[in-house]
């Protein structure tokens, strides 16, 4: 007699069904696997299962056992449940028993317990549920990884600023002479001031905010402009 090939095809719900003694003959949408022999030895409650003519398949790294045999070396109760076309599992106890019995179902090729799935999605939903990402959004002057950064509204735009994007703080750094007060200390250019809220900007009453001149520009104090509502952050 041909030994056992190494390579054997199965066909998932035929071989459930035969393991289990079902007796229906039509199938929907049978799909086809190749197995290979599983060589290790697989021992339930201290037997070592043996049956040449089931034999343990090894698929994709996961190991399958005829559901019968399991159930047979386990003394686990199994039955097809054709109205709810479904594999019952149950101890040996009564069948009246109703907390001794698991519902397993077949959901995208894979066998898992109804009781399970319907857990696991509980988990999911009630995880969902409770779990809110907060982003909290940065306004105003912020410190980030060393440097301060300004982050204000120009409508519903948000715009990030820091001393770097005002020409004159680039150009005064660049010839290497005195830099004027910037972001980092604080303040904000009349120039770099216009260039996100417009030159009408200049037209509110800003008398109470404090200033101070480089260069014959006019620099404010940020936080008075933003107390002013010159300046939104929000």
């Amino acid at each position: 007699m041909e030994t056992l090939k190494k390579a054997l095809y199965l066909i998932v719900g035929v071989i459930i069904g035969a393991s289990i003694g079902i007796g229906t003959t039509s199938y929907a949408a049978v799909k086809q696997f190749i197995l290979t022999e599983f060589n290790s030895p697989v021992v339930v409650n201290g037997v070592v299962y043996k049956d040449v003519q089931n034999p343990i398949l090894n698929y994709n790294g996961k190991t399958y056992i005829p559901l019968s045999k399991i159930g047979d070396l386990t003394g686990v109760n199994y039955k097809w449940n054709a109205e709810k076309k479904q594999v019952e599992i149950g101890s040996t106890s009564s069948p009246s028993n109703s907390g001794d019995t698991l519902t397993y179902i077949i959901n995208d090729g894979k066998l898992t317990t109804l009781e399970g799935s319907l857990a696991e999605e509980q988990a999911i939903k009630e995880f969902t549920e409770n779990t809110k990402t907060v982003i909290e959004e940065k306004a105003g002057l912020v410190e980030e990884d060393g440097t301060t950064v300004l982050y204000i509204k120009n409508n519903s735009r948000s715009v990030r600023l820091v001393s770097e994007d005002d020409v004159n703080y680039v150009t005064a750094k660049i010839k290497k002479q005195p830099l004027p007060p910037g972001i980092s200390e604080g303040w904000i250019s009349e120039d770099l001031l216009k260039s996100v809220y417009g030159p009408n900007v200049l037209d509110q009453d800003l008398s109470s905010a404090s200033t101070q001149k480089f260069n014959e520009i006019t620099y404010y104090k940020i936080d008075d402009l933003i107390n002013l509502g010159v300046i939104k952050i929000k």
